[in-house]
């Protein structure tokens, strides 16, 4: 597990919005920030990034295409398949069983980053580097390594994959796939 500590994310622009309660089988989760009406809003944006803190140390790592509001149903009452989401539900809820706080942490992007004529979701781009960085306990795992939910999930899909597709995946040429180098600038507008 890492050093680096639930401080680092608040630099970086995460905001302390709320935390998790029991909630008689499943959990909830109260948004008590310092600005609770904008806390509200943050839960909206898509492209968000979360994280789950315990004390100092950052537990769970996770992305959303959707919104927070949306993506944080399944931690609240997971389905029977969702594996991250039954994972994360059963760890929040021992915890809370020992008496300690589970804060939740929201990162949601303000600017629009560009590359050429593409936008880049700069929560899809940080994720991935955050959780090897911080290497939280509550992130799958694979060969040792903390993995993200959508890896996680794609292997799940690839298991249970029928063989053809595998076999039609590996079809494909590489010169196929290979292109010029693309000229592109980046720009960040604040």
């Amino acid at each position: 597990m890492s050093t680096l500590n639930s401080e680092i994310l608040l630099n970086l622009g995460f905001v302390d919005v709320g935390k998790w309660e029991p909630s008689g089988d499943y959990i909830t989760y109260r948004l008590d920030g310092e600005n609770s009406d904008a806390d509200q809003v943050m839960l909206d944006v898509p492209n968000a990034l979360y994280a789950f803190v315990r004390g100092d140390t950052v537990l769970y790592l996770g992305k959303t295409a959707r919104s927070i509001r949306r993506r944080y149903v399944g931690y609240c009452r997971p389905g029977k398949r969702q594996r991250t989401n039954l994972r994360c539900h059963r760890n929040i809820k021992a915890v809370l069983a020992q008496g300690i706080d589970i804060r939740i942490l929201v990162f949601t992007p303000i600017s629009q980053l560009r590359y050429a004529d593409f936008e880049v979701n700069l929560a899809a781009g940080l994720e991935d580097s955050l959780i090897q960085a911080f290497d939280p306990p509550w992130n799958g795992r694979e060969r040792g390594q903390p993995i993200t939910e959508e890896a996680e999930r794609e292997e799940a899909e690839e298991t249970q994959a029928e063989p053809s597709d595998a076999e039609q995946a590996n079809d494909i040429q590489p010169e196929a796939m290979a292109s010029a180098p693309a000229l592109a600038t980046f720009t960040v507008t604040l």
